[in-house]
């Protein structure tokens, strides 16, 4: 008994891609991360309220582990709030939150604030 095989098996034709099916699949949306811009709050003198609800982060140790509470400062005006960071090093007044009433925002180094 004499078998003929063909040059090409059925395994060999499901394995390697078609130069038609390889154009297919790289149509579409680019492979890859999806980038995404950064929205920055407003800070310093692009917040548009004047009067502010402002907080400073407690850095001081807490003993049971978790992240310390802000600590407040009290509602001034916006003037005062960016004098207040300046004195404290230099550091940036952020919008946390504008549907507030006062608006609420911290003074914080803004790249550490970032992450």
């Amino acid at each position: 008994a004499l078998s003929i095989q063909s040059s090409s098996s059925p395994s060999t034709l499901l394995s390697s891609p078609s130069s038609t099916s390889l154009f297919l699949r790289r149509r579409g949306r680019p492979q890859g991360p999806v980038r995404t811009i950064e929205v920055k709050p407003p800070m310093n003198d692009e917040i548009k309220y004047d009067t502010l609800r402002v907080t400073v982060p407690n850095l001081s140790p807490s003993t049971s582990g978790k992240q310390p509470k802000d600590e407040p400062l009290g509602i001034m005006s916006k003037t005062d709030a960016l004098a207040k960071a300046r004195e404290l090093g230099g550091l940036d007044v952020i919008l946390i939150n504008e549907n507030s009433d006062p608006p609420v925002a911290k003074i914080v180094d803004y790249s550490k604030f970032r992450y």
